[in-house]
């Protein structure tokens, strides 16, 4: 695996990723219309919101992160200007900072209160993660 992100993030190897195409192409040829191949693209990242509690600073920090991936920092950005958002971005790429950071941001500077709704087979295999 490579490592050339902030923090120790890693991704796959090209090699674990061409021997998992090549075994889901085989046993779900009939069902695949068409595949699309999007090429790598480095990590976009940005600095921590300076409006980030610092309680959460040290969190992330201890989770050995030290920026968040652009989107992330542009879903904090909307989040904090009581806008809609719609994160759609690939699996493992932070979507849950997206709506954690913001909600435990307002939970630790207002009182605020958040309800989570997932899809039941979605909530099996997150329900036991820490929120950050």
């Amino acid at each position: 695996m490579s490592s050339n992100a902030p923090g120790g993030r890693s991704d796959f190897s090209e090699d674990a990723v061409s021997r998992l195409t090549y075994r889901l192409a085989a046993k779900y040829r009939a069902r695949i219309a068409a595949q699309r191949v999007e090429p790598a693209r480095p990590a976009s990242w940005r600095d921590f919101p300076s409006d980030l509690s610092p309680q959460l600073v040290h969190a992330l920090r201890a989770r050995r992160l030290s920026q968040l991936y652009s989107h992330q920092r542009a879903a904090w950005d909307l989040a904090r200007a009581h806008r809609h958002l719609v994160v759609a971005t690939p699996t493992a790429s932070g979507k849950t900072l997206c709506y954690n950071l913001p909600v435990l941001q307002s939970v630790l500077s207002e009182g605020g209160k958040a309800l989570y709704l997932f899809p039941t087979s979605n909530s099996r295999r997150t329900d036991r993660k820490p929120l950050i």
